[in-house]
């Protein structure tokens, strides 16, 4: 019977504004044969564990508020481990991100910096609820991007040796994205910091390469120096109506060096203040240091994706260039549902992006940013009562960039009892990706699903797979069969 490693990941469960406490995640090593020794250490953040949102009864709350979410990492790693013969544990799993790895063919927004539309059908794992899809799309810059502004603050310590070759891809194809009015900078930091660069131009791409080429780990993690001058270079070459950026690079283990967060919270979001936003690249990420990268993110104004493979690197710097473009910031959504149509429901994961009701209104609290082209979306499970009809109202606050007053939009949802099949193309990838993720996730709200199940859903919504990510997905799930059959011993 092939032994299956089965990996233990801390997840941390925080507010929108808060850090939470520290974590290790279980480290893992990548096997090239089949025997793969098991780990089923339990992992947890000081007797906390992130628990799954429930179903709410519409009677009670009616009223929902969550902030955006646009990262994928979740859904990165977990393919990463299974494809090395490795079951990620469920408590690594964030469904919103399995679901916001993938694009949409949402409608291009019309005079807006987001588009924003709702769907409801019959839930496919529970015949007796219905799902609510709620899609954001945000507008296509069609190449013509702002001049931009890179600061790589690039961790060199002894924890990255092994890792810097994929660093270098990355970077690799980053240049050769840019142009004469972009600049780039890189910082490294292991004991100290050091400036590799300052300012190129993206026309001297062999110049560019050759620094990257040049790279090498070793020494001590103490990044406290290495941000500040990273900042102190992304403000001397601040690109005005441009995209100003620090990308931290690491594979988690990072010393900012900072002892109060709050400090460092405050660093980083008075920094997105004036225009400079931080990017995080978990490169294979499966440890994690004093702070989480991707709340960093979050109070940067950026995202955090992870890279654990040159195909990962193809995807974040090529295929979803655009993300390092905010559209519109601090993105909130409002579900109000009509009580007489709704009874209960469950926002499916977004588990560390709920806000209070007045948060809503409030635009000193911070949310995800949208960027260029990119596809949001987020899942509910609905328990319906009465007639078919409008069933729920959608409204969304964003700012424009450069603006601390959010814009409102309002959406009216029917629900028309529409079955599985004849739903959206959208709506059934979603289904399906989202179904995937409550089975790694070996969720107690999966119902009656199975792998199967959710293969054919995948399978049955191939139309719109524009760089095969979803073609990708059928062939992980049967990675992931086989892995829990062996498990299983079947």
């Amino acid at each position: 019977m092939k032994k299956i490693m089965y990996l233990g990941i801390a997840s941390v469960l925080i507010s929108s504004c808060e850090y939470g406490e520290d974590s290790e995640w279980a480290q893992y090593e990548n096997y090239s044969g089949n025997e793969i020794e098991a780990n089923n250490e339990s992992y947890n953040l000081n007797g906390e564990t992130v628990i799954e949102n429930s179903f709410v009864n519409v009677s009670d709350e009616p009223i929902s508020t969550f902030g955006l979410d646009p990262d994928g990492a979740s859904y990165a790693k977990a393919k990463n481990l299974i494809n090395s013969n490795t079951l990620p544990n469920g408590e690594s799993v964030r469904i919103e991100e399995f679901i916001n790895y993938f694009n949409f063919d949402y409608p291009e927004p019309a005079g807006l910096p987001v588009h924003v539309e709702g769907e409801i059908a019959k839930c496919p794992w529970n015949g007796e609820h219905k799902l609510l899809r709620i899609g954001l799309q945000g507008k296509d810059y069609k190449g013509f991007y702002p001049n931009s502004n890179y600061v790589f603050l690039i961790d060199v310590s002894g924890s990255m040796n092994g890792q810097m070759d994929l660093v270098k891809e990355s970077l690799y194809l980053l240049i050769d994205q840019l142009g004469e009015n972009d600049a780039v900078s890189i910082v490294t930091y292991a004991g100290d910091e050091r400036v590799v660069c300052e300012g190129v131009s993206g026309s001297e791409k062999s110049i560019l390469k050759s620094y990257a080429n040049n790279l090498n780990s070793g020494g001590s993690t103490n990044g406290e120096a290495g941000i500040t001058k990273a900042y102190d270079l992304a403000k001397k070459n601040f690109k005005v109506k441009g995209n100003n950026r620090v990308v931290l690079v690491t594979d988690g283990d990072f010393n900012v060096g900072v002892s109060n967060r709050d400090e460092l919270k405050k660093l980083i979001k008075d920094k997105a203040k004036t225009g400079v936003y931080l990017s995080a690249l978990g490169v294979n990420a499966y440890t994690d240091g004093q702070v989480n990268m991707q709340n960093l993110a979050l109070h940067g104004n950026g995202t955090y994706d992870f890279i654990g493979s040159n195909e990962d690197a193809e995807k974040v710097f090529v295929e979803d260039y655009n993300k390092f473009f905010a559209v519109a910031k601090d993105v909130k959504i409002q579900v109000h549902f009509d009580p007489s149509r709704v009874k209960s429901y469950r926002l499916i994961g977004y588990e560390n992006r709920l806000m209070s009701n007045e948060d809503f209104d409030n635009d000193s609290i911070d949310s995800g940013d949208l960027n260029s082209s990119q596809s949001v979306t987020a899942v509910y499970e609905l328990e319906m009562q009465g007639t078919i009809g409008k069933a729920v109202e959608l409204k969304f606050k964003y700012k424009n960039l450069g603006s601390d007053v959010s814009q409102d939009l309002k959406v009216s949802v029917y629900d028309q009892n529409v079955d599985f099949q004849s739903a959206s193309e959208n709506f059934r990838f979603a289904c399906g990706i989202t179904g995937f993720g409550l089975m790694v996730k070996d969720s107690q709200y999966k119902g009656d699903l199975t792998l199967e199940d959710v293969k054919n859903m995948v399978g049955g919504a191939l139309n719109y797979d524009p760089n095969g990510n979803r073609n990708e997905l059928l062939k992980l799930i049967d990675k992931y069969s086989d892995l829990k059959n062996s498990l299983s011993g079947n």
